[in-house]
């Protein structure tokens, strides 16, 4: 999709919420110059409309959804453009987190994190928004972790079996070590706090050894770079912030979502190689995005606490 056809698509988007929430003359006079400028703008507009009137049946899926979002208030044309979003955007958040809910052991919700101990004495820490499978056995100590961050804190005591966590990206094995892992949307991050870890890639094969105070991302290229990290960004979750330093915006806004409420949607989210550096409370998750929009140019557009519209 092109930039122009992108710019479309969202002010028709906008258009049709707006004209759910009784526009005034002046809104509907500036409607028919935007839909009467360009023979695609009508074609947007028509083809978002005529997803609109079959919307109801898609949400037949999650009807205990519907109810909870009609009872927020405002227009049921409003509501229901905003539940079209949330469809458009990947769907209900309570179905399409079924299947990971469904595989893993220990789950937390948004704005939520916990600690657990393992069967050999070891400590996960989970995030906010994560989800860890534990396949624990004779022979073997693996932890999957589906979605979302966690750190561990490996006991020593049991040297005969290999202390492993499995990502998308790639496996982390363990040497005696205190460690962090962390799904982003395309790659995983491993930071080292303690000791050392083995890193080995899905796609390449390749094994490498990360030190004490270091950091590397393995995506579907391999493994990348380690780089040296100072100690307040390398696991600031754990003390209640979050710090970036010199970090995709997009990768920013990932990691702040994951502490605010219902489906987030980023429709604008500006240029992609906008680097961004800062540090934000995570004591209140809608708190935190906001602050970030407003000192990076974004905005933002909330429906209750299902929806969040970055823009």
């Amino acid at each position: 999709m092109t930039t122009s056809s992108k710019r479309i698509q969202k002010e028709a988007i906008d258009w049709a919420i707006c004209l759910s929430e009784t526009p005034n003359k002046a809104e509907i006079e500036q409607f028919h110059r935007w839909i009467n400028a360009d023979p695609a703008h009508r074609q947007a507009y028509d083809r978002f409309s005529a997803v609109l009137e079959q919307t109801h049946v898609a949400l037949a899926t999650s009807p205990e959804f519907t109810k909870k979002a009609f009872r927020r208030g405002g227009s049921p044309a409003k509501t229901v453009v905003i539940l079209f979003l949330v469809l458009l955007s990947g769907g209900v958040v309570a179905l399409s987190d079924l299947p990971i809910r469904l595989k893993a052991d220990w789950v937390t919700a948004k704005g939520e994190t916990a600690t657990q101990r393992l069967p050999d004495g070891s400590t996960v820490h989970l995030n906010s928004d994560t989800a860890v499978a534990i396949h624990f056995s004779q022979d073997k100590r693996q932890i999957e972790v589906l979605k979302g961050e966690a750190f561990f804190e490996v006991t020593p005591s049991d040297t005969l079996r290999a202390f492993e966590v499995l990502t998308p990206q790639g496996t982390v094995t363990a040497v005696g070590t205190a460690f962090d892992v962390n799904l982003l949307e395309r790659a995983i991050e491993v930071t080292v706090t303690e000791s050392k870890v083995v890193v080995m890639s899905n796609a390449s094969g390749n094994t490498r050894v990360i030190e004490t105070g270091n950091r590397v991302l393995l995506d579907d290229a391999g493994i990348g770079s380690s780089e040296l990290v100072p100690e307040e960004v390398r696991t600031p979750w754990r003390d209640g912030r979050l710090v970036f330093d010199d970090r995709p915006l997009l990768e920013v806004i990932d990691q702040i979502v994951r502490y605010v409420p219902g489906r987030v949607v980023t429709l604008n989210s500006g240029s992609k190689t906008r680097r961004i550096t800062g540090s934000f409370n995570l004591s209140d998750g809608p708190l935190a995005l906001d602050q970030f929009a407003e000192a990076f140019g974004l905005k933002i557009k909330r429906t209750g606490n299902f929806l969040t519209i970055i823009f």
